[in-house]
């Protein structure tokens, strides 16, 4: 098997690399990438104008194709630094930081669902690399936060796990990122210092700080913010069938253009039932991950970088594969090759489902969402069955990976 590492750093260097010069081409070439709206809104931020208001940041782009910023003010202010570098070396300083936050973000979930052996970490580095290539390449050439608000997650899983209050910090600056995440809020219910540190955190790192940049003015930037990103994203968002949140499917079996608020909160709070119950099962690894799947699931604008979210979920399924034991009935088995084979074709299917079903006439990519999120709640739900008091309050990440050894 020592094959296995090489294979993979091999796979992912030319990832790197292609990827690298996918990012210079989406910038400079078809001007097309995210990371100007940011850039664009840092800068306006640093010279005390709207940093939702149409900018253009050359040589990136121009005012007939900006991307708006439509961000709390957090990236405003931490992309600042950036404003200060040439258009090139900005681009490629967030990319190497993207890449390096990748690859963090793999290992912490390597640890989060048991994989601490170097041979498990590596094969499932290839195997989530193979299956996210095209969603990593998505976050990468254009410069999404998406894998910055990965880590903060994973970062406030791990912390969590330990019921320490510090998980809080870093869920608030992943909901101050991108405000998305605040469907996972509901997670520190039974930590209520998390929690507060985690509404702390939101109002130092939107508020706060924003303030000791541009005093008063920032209210009114917020103002222009709800009045136009936010009432717009709830009232309309995407159509039906460019959705792969649950109430976008549900609306689009209902054939409606749209579905409506009250479509999106009665499907937004069927799915928070589910890692909420794991929770107070004391099941937090999949809880978490669960409610990280919210997060597409429950968004009112579908893209392709949003699936990064279900990297924790996968790979929580592709670790029972991997180890070949799984609970049924409340008992352990063994996995045969056989059931083995099934289980990786299974999750080939689901992830081409996921990622071919968009904006297709039946909503395959939502439904293998939903199957996914179904597996890690029955995998999760069923250990908790077995386990019994003791050993479900055993919360820290190698009582997690016990729980698939034994």
């Amino acid at each position: 098997m020592n094959w296995i590492k090489p294979i993979v750093i091999t796979l992912f260097a030319v990832m790197i690399v292609l990827n690298g010069y996918q990012v210079y081409r989406i910038a400079f070439v078809r001007h097309e990438a995210d990371f100007v709206a940011c850039l664009a809104g840092a800068e306006d931020f640093r010279n005390g104008t709207n940093p939702y208001l149409p900018t253009a940041v050359a040589p990136y782009n121009t005012l007939e194709n900006y991307r708006p910023y439509i961000y709390p003010l957090f990236f405003a202010w931490l992309w600042i630094p950036f404003t200060f570098l040439p258009p090139v070396a900005a681009s490629f300083a967030w990319y190497i930081l993207s890449v390096a936050m990748m690859f963090y973000a793999l290992a912490l979930c390597a640890e989060l669902t048991g994989l601490t052996a170097q041979k498990e970490k590596w094969l499932i580095f290839g195997i989530i690399g193979i299956l996210f290539v095209s969603v990593f390449q998505w976050v990468l050439m254009f410069g999404h936060e998406d894998l910055f608000v990965l880590l903060l997650l994973l970062l406030s899983t791990k912390y969590l796990v330990k019921n320490e209050s510090r998980s809080g910090w870093f869920l608030g600056a992943a909901i101050s990122g991108k405000l998305m995440p605040i469907v996972v809020l509901p997670m520190l219910l039974k930590n209520w210092k998390a929690m507060a540190l985690c509404l702390v955190s939101i109002v130092l790192f939107c508020v706060v700080i924003p303030y000791l940049f541009a005093g008063n003015a920032i209210f009114h930037f917020y103002d222009y913010w709800f009045h136009t990103t936010l009432t717009s994203e709830m009232s309309k968002g995407d159509e039906s069938t460019h959705s792969f949140a649950l109430a976008g499917a549900v609306a689009q079996c209902l054939g409606l253009l749209r579905p409506t608020l009250f479509l999106k909160l009665a499907c937004g709070l069927l799915l928070m039932s589910f890692p909420v119950m794991l929770l107070f099962k004391q099941k937090i690894v999949p809880a978490m991950f669960l409610s990280f799947m919210l997060i597409p699931l429950t968004s009112t604008r579908s893209e392709p970088n949003h699936l990064t979210m279900l990297v924790p979920a996968v790979m929580l399924l592709a670790a029972i594969v991997l180890k070949r034991k799984m609970i049924w009935r409340g008992k352990e088995i063994m996995l045969t090759t056989r059931q083995t084979i099934i289980g990786w074709t299974l999750l080939l299917a689901l992830q081409m489902m996921i990622l071919w079903g968009y904006n297709a006439t039946v909503p395959f990519d939502t439904i293998g969402m939903l199957i996914v999120f179904g597996l890690v709640f029955w995998s999760a739900w069923n250990e908790s069955r077995r386990s019994g008091p003791q050993r479900a309050m055993r919360t820290t990440p190698s009582a997690w990976a016990e729980g698939s050894d034994r």
